[in-house]
């Protein structure tokens, strides 16, 4: 779709979002919905599934001329919004999801001292990319990625050595 340019947080009916998003990308938009793998129990089985992150949430990427067009799409029930808008998510959000759920575990190690809520940057392994703010809780190192326009965070434990502060990038790009 033309003049694609920004993130949009579109909700579906429950239990709808695979099926909301095969119409919307028949219908032409960019859309993600994060989805993360779990092991379902059956009486005579086990079967890995993919299942929504955020329940009932798709993220769809187009311009706000062109955002009332999802509701041609069967099982749209409503756009975000914020302020009397549509609430916009952040591009480096929609990858930092993206690196989230391709994750692996990580393990902790002490290289580097970071003061709580900085921002930093991952730079290696298999989150590289994420921006995120730094935290120490209960003597682990974290990281909290935020989707600041659905209050939602989600944690990751890694390792010290694989981030930098934000600023420290900015000053070696220069």
């Amino acid at each position: 779709m033309e003049g694609a340019n920004k993130w949009y947080v579109v909700h579906c009916k429950h239990l709808n979002e695979n099926k909301v998003e095969g119409r919307l990308l028949q219908l032409g938009f960019e859309v993600y919905c994060p989805k993360y793998i779990t092991i379902r129990q059956w009486s005579d089985r086990k079967k890995k599934i993919k299942r929504p992150l955020i329940p009932r949430v798709l993220f769809v990427k187009t311009s706000e001329s062109q955002l009332n067009k999802v509701y041609q799409a069967s099982g749209v029930t409503s756009v975000l919004k914020q302020d009397g808008r549509p609430a916009i998510v952040k591009e480096q959000e929609i990858i930092n999801l993206k690196v989230y759920l391709s994750g692996h575990d990580v393990n902790i190690s002490d290289a580097f001292e970071f003061y709580q809520d900085q921002e930093v940057e991952v730079i290696d392994g298999p989150f590289k990319g994420i921006v995120a703010k730094a935290k120490n809780e209960q003597g682990k190192f974290k990281l909290l990625i935020e989707i600041s326009s659905l209050n939602i965070n989600f944690s990751l434990v890694i390792s010290k050595n694989k981030v930098v502060p934000k600023k420290h990038l900015e000053k070696v790009g220069n």
